[in-house]
């Protein structure tokens, strides 16, 4: 017993155009959904990966959200957009719609010289005279030092894992274009 596969060439070859529309198409499908990918993993990692001073900011009714989400500026400037052209796609995602300096600040980490002020039970102090409205109450450090803010590292790692993904999904994509070409 012989075991076989079949493909059909002739849509294929009568009709070369169509078939570099499938492929144009489905590069273009997989550059969206790796694109989507990566935005949607970055939000996670903003929402997710807070410092103790962002929970005592959210315990204080000062954050907006979970994890490093204070007006939710820098998590809803995160988004990703495709450009397909003759011959060519790409996708990008990140900080796409606006970019202030402060998200590189949160992405990478820095010095902060301001320390911020707690009561005796460890809750954040806000004050109407702040800097911001109704917000924390800092000082510079007393001791002339600094303390190190981690970096939060979404952009880094989201792009770690869409590469990470895309073997999977040039799998998936190659399977489609096989099945649309094969159906001609």
């Amino acid at each position: 017993m012989s075991q076989f596969v079949r493909v059909n060439l002739g849509g294929i070859l009568s009709n070369p155009n169509a078939s570099r529309k499938i492929v144009e198409e489905e590069n273009r499908n997989l550059a969206e959904e790796l694109a989507k990918f990566g935005s949607e993993r970055m939000k996670e990692y903003i929402r997710t990966r807070g410092t103790a001073f962002s929970a005592a900011a959210r315990a204080a009714g000062i954050n907006k959200g979970p994890g490093r989400i204070r007006t939710g500026n820098m998590y809803n400037s995160v988004d990703y957009r495709v450009e397909a052209g003759p011959n060519r796609v790409s996708a990008a995602f990140g900080w796409i719609r606006n970019f202030e300096d402060y998200f590189g600040y949160q992405e990478t980490g820095f010095r902060n010289i301001w320390i911020a002020s707690y009561t005796g039970s460890g809750k954040l102090r806000r004050g109407p005279d702040t800097p911001f409205s109704n917000g924390p109450i800092v000082r510079r450090n007393p001791y002339g030092g600094y303390k190190r803010t981690p970096g939060m590292f979404a952009l880094r790692d989201a792009r770690a894992d869409a590469q990470a993904e895309l073997p999977k999904l040039s799998r998936k994509y190659k399977a489609r274009i096989t099945r649309r070409l094969n159906s001609k």
